[in-house]
């Protein structure tokens, strides 16, 4: 709860642009309630809440759009497959994707650079099948 409170606190002081991408670990101290269990915090555990502090309100709508996009990319191509094969491959992808995004709502694992790479590489393949015939 005292994470989610600094987040928010480290949003309202930088609404717009934010902290700056990578800036949580470093700003965060500053927030901190005296007492709380963690003195250091690499992200706020929730991606959406750490785009918002770290890109402001415009990064965290930017994100969210690519998140949105992707998940209709994705369910158009699902949507659009008739083969068995296609069907099951662009429900899986969707699937791993959606289920990924939903574990984000309480870690923050792809703002890192190895995990992160794996949510990208899934959006590509929901964006980029979506348009296929």
């Amino acid at each position: 709860v005292s994470l989610l409170r600094a987040s928010v606190r480290m949003v309202a002081d930088h609404p717009v642009l934010g902290t700056g991408l990578n800036t949580f670990a470093t700003i965060y101290p500053r927030y901190r309630r005296p007492g709380d269990a963690d003195p250091v915090a690499p992200f706020a555990h929730n991606i959406f809440l750490n785009m918002a502090v770290e890109g402001g309100v415009v990064g965290a709508l930017a994100f969210a759009a690519v998140i949105v996009l992707a998940v209709a990319s994705g369910w158009r191509w699902h949507a659009s497959t008739r083969t068995p094969p296609g069907m099951l491959l662009s429900a899986t992808i969707l699937a791993a994707f959606v289920g990924a995004m939903t574990h984000q709502l309480v870690d923050g694992t792809f703002l890192s650079v190895h995990l992160g790479a794996g949510l990208w590489l899934l959006a590509a393949a929901l964006a980029a099948h979506a348009s296929q015939p």
